[in-house]
């Protein structure tokens, strides 16, 4: 392998996307992305179609060194040979010499895995081993011993600008690989406007966050010097240097998916993250031109929560053929997960699945705890423990799911291992939270009906049949499956839940009452274990943050989504929307953003389009929220019901899009025939006649502005729609678009 003459550089890959044109004519089903050192391997099941493309990003990024090679891999059904695989390594060297930049600054490298399948890798930035500048000249490539490389951005002009940029704050993630705690941070600038100094112990894996209020302040003429000072083992104390211009922010600084400004450097195992406030003025500024409680844009909730708790951890318990694959896409609103199939006594509990398009969960499999399969329920224990010791949030168990099949053969419900399990459940999982999940609860209903038929009971349609049937059910599922898990568990109030995943079927509000009894038992959970508390001086946020983030990750339960919404809403930015603010029509777009941002991550679509978080989109809420008032009256009233209004819109926008798209990716097509429904439906004039008839002070006192809050909170929940008529509403949605 040839390699550059420095062998201390490296690109760290943020992304790699693959391409899959028409012409290839099938779907690629597995991707395999390896470093050949072995330092580095991801494998995902995935459906990507001819002419559709996957984005695969990688947090942290991947580090390519002179000495190693990325493969990438990709395995599609193949007509004559089953599993086709084609794959490609690439060298750093070709990398660098393939690097392009496009018109937003970002570097890509692209390569022909396969004549009908392209795959380009984006980069995040290059580094010697130590170095801190990000302006360092690539080495020569092979072959090229004289040649002078720039910067692998050195193509695009830097853009110069005389704004002020204000950071607000700075994160400092120390990566496990940097072997080495962080005890003393400077950041200053230069000329020497600022400086502070801090004592600190950020270990490897672990991240500070320093809040600058009033906000930091950076010139085109200023450059921020951040030094990080730890001791080295061989070296002693030793200094990371790593400094920031103005222009460096302005160019690189990118907008993440919730809207937030940011601009990241990197030294090799540190990332040094910045928040930008956009046109935030400084204390001083504020000080003579504020006339609210609050000036600026509204803080968002739901970036807190992903930075306590970025996804909600899941075991499933259950052996295969059960309808756990099922029961996840259908939960979570995903395609790629195949977590049952596995063999007996192969799944690996420890193996985290991260689903491609809904990334606010992560699951553990289990294997059935079945007779004479003692190693299985040691490792479920082994793996139960070693979670209940982690010191994060992020990394304990947040819930799990027994899974078993409803025994309408009217087989044994209960494997001995689960029994033992159930048994010794609070001694195994202490306070985590856990539901038995009785599956396939459609086939009962089968064999239930043949049974009235049997007895002579006489009925034209399963309607008819309905209230004979649920007594029957109720019945069934208290003698095979209520009292043996009674019998098992040694209490008769052991969560559970019969549900169908079988979709139009009667029972399909079984799987949203699946999600209420699971964050119902988390929020039993956060009260009684000892770790939270005992927390009760910390923010709700921090402290409910694994309930917040399975409401969210969840995408089946519309009731769910309403109560967090407003539980969020709640606790930030609604008090301030009451509070008899005087907007310009610019502030009150601003100040719009953060519910907007919230209600949006709370709903959780796969949005790859960023349709929901597009101008279109806004524009369309603004214009329907308008109530028809004059663009002239400021008055506290007319901007208090014009937030009330694009909010209800929105809420009750998201409740219809969560039924048009249950499953996959939300398009902008999607969009607009959600904004169309709403639009035509009665609920929008009834909200929006009751908002402009709502008559109340508006002054600022906490007593009249609750008034405020309880309206909009009353709306929401009395024009919702119910989980039980998701597939009613569903139903005639579809039979719409058919129509037309």
């Amino acid at each position: 392998m040839s390699s550059p003459q420095s062998e201390d550089y490296y690109v760290s890959i943020s992304s790699v996307a693959l391409n899959v044109r028409e012409e290839l004519g099938r779907n690629v089903d597995h991707i395999i992305f390896q470093t050949e050192t072995g330092t580095f391997t991801k494998e995902i099941s995935v459906q990507v179609s001819s002419g559709r493309e996957h984005n695969e990003v990688f947090d942290p990024a991947i580090e390519l060194s002179a000495q190693d090679r990325l493969s990438v891999s990709v395995q599609y059904p193949s007509r004559w040979q089953g599993k086709h695989t084609l794959g490609v390594t690439m060298e750093l060297n070709e990398v660098m010499a393939k690097a392009q930049v496009d018109t937003h600054g970002q570097q890509t490298s692209l390569f022909k895995l396969h004549k009908h399948i392209e795959v380009a890798i984006s980069l995040s930035r290059h580094l010697a081993d130590g170095e801190s500048s990000l302006d360092a000249p690539l080495p020569p490539t092979a072959g090229e011993p004289n040649a002078s490389i720039g910067p692998i951005d050195a193509a695009v002009s830097i853009p110069q600008s005389e704004d002020t940029i204000h950071i607000s704050s700075i994160a400092l993630d120390v990566r496990q690989q940097f072997g080495n705690t962080v005890d003393h941070i400077t950041f200053q600038t230069e000329p020497g406007s600022f400086k502070r100094d801090i004592d600190v112990e950020v270990s490897p894996g672990q991240e500070h966050k320093e809040v600058f209020d009033p906000v930091l302040e950076l010139s085109p003429r200023d450059q921020l010097s951040v030094l990080m000072e730890y001791k080295s083992r061989q070296l002693g104390r030793r200094t990371l240097h790593i400094t920031v211009r103005q222009s460096e922010v302005v160019k690189e600084a990118r907008d993440d998916a919730h809207g937030n400004r940011t601009y990241m450097k990197f030294h090799k195992h540190i990332m040094v993250s910045m928040s930008i406030s956009r046109g935030t003025p400084s204390r001083r500024e504020i000080s003579t031109t504020v006339e609210s409680p609050h000036d600026g844009p509204l803080p968002p909730s739901t970036s807190d929560i992903l930075r306590i708790c970025p996804r909600f951890r899941l075991l499933l318990i259950g052996n295969s053929g059960v309808g756990k694959s099922t029961l996840i896409q259908k939960v979570f609103g995903i395609h790629d997960v195949d977590v049952s199939e596995a063999s007996r006594g192969h799944a690996d509990i420890n193996r985290e699945f991260i689903a491609a398009d809904n990334g606010l969960f992560v699951l553990h499999d289990s294997v059935g705890l079945e007779a004479g399969e003692s190693k299985s329920l040691a490792k479920v224990k082994q793996f139960i423990d070693g979670r209940r010791k982690q010191q994060h949030v992020k990394d304990k168990l947040h819930a799990v799911w027994v899974c078993l099949a409803v025994p309408y053969a009217e087989g044994r419900l209960l494997e001995a291992g689960v029994e033992e399990f159930l048994r010794d459940r609070e001694k195994i999982l202490g306070n985590i939270p856990i539901v038995v999940v009785l599956t396939k609860v459609d086939l009962l209903d089968g064999m239930l009906l043949q049974t009235l038929r049997n007895e002579g009971v006489e009925f034209k349609s399963v309607e008819e049949a309905q209230p004979k049937l649920e007594q029957l059910r109720s019945e069934f599922l208290e003698q095979y499956c209520t009292q043996p898990l009674v019998r098992a568990a040694g209490r008769r109030d052991i969560p559970r839940v019969a549900v169908s995943t079988k979709s139009g079927f009667r029972l399909e509000p079984t799987i949203s009452e699946l999600v209420k009894t699971t964050t119902s038992e988390i929020e039993r959970y956060i009260k009684a274990d000892p770790a939270y508390a005992t927390a009760a001086e910390q923010p709700s946020i921090e402290r409910n943050a694994p309930l917040y983030i399975a409401g969210m990750a969840q995408r089946v339960s519309i009731e769910t989504k309403v109560d967090l919404t407003i539980a969020l809403a709640k606790k930030r930015y609604w008090t301030i929307l009451g509070s008899s603010l005087r907007f310009s029509d610019d502030k009150v777009k601003e100040n719009l953003l953060a519910p907007h941002q919230d209600i949006i991550q709370v709903w959780n679509f796969n949005d790859p389009e960023m349709a929901l978080l597009g101008d279109a989109f806004k524009a369309a809420l603004l214009e329907t929220s308008d109530l028809g008032v004059a663009d002239n009256s400021k008055s506290s009233p007319t901007i208090a019901k014009r937030f009330m209004t694009y909010i209800a819109d929105l809420i009750y926008v998201m409740k219809i899009l969560i039924i048009i798209v249950p499953q996959g990716s939300v398009t902008s097509r999607d969009v607009a025939l959600a904004l169309q429904v709403y639009e035509e439906s009665t609920y929008r004039t009834r909200v929006h006649l009751e908002i402009k008839d709502f008559s109340t002070d508006f002054t600022m006192l906490p007593g009249r502005r609750d008034r405020v809050l309880e309206k909009l909170e009353m709306l929401v929940r009395r024009y919702s729609i119910t989980d039980e008529e998701v597939s009613r509403v569903r139903a005639r949605i579809d039979a719409a678009q058919r129509s037309s």
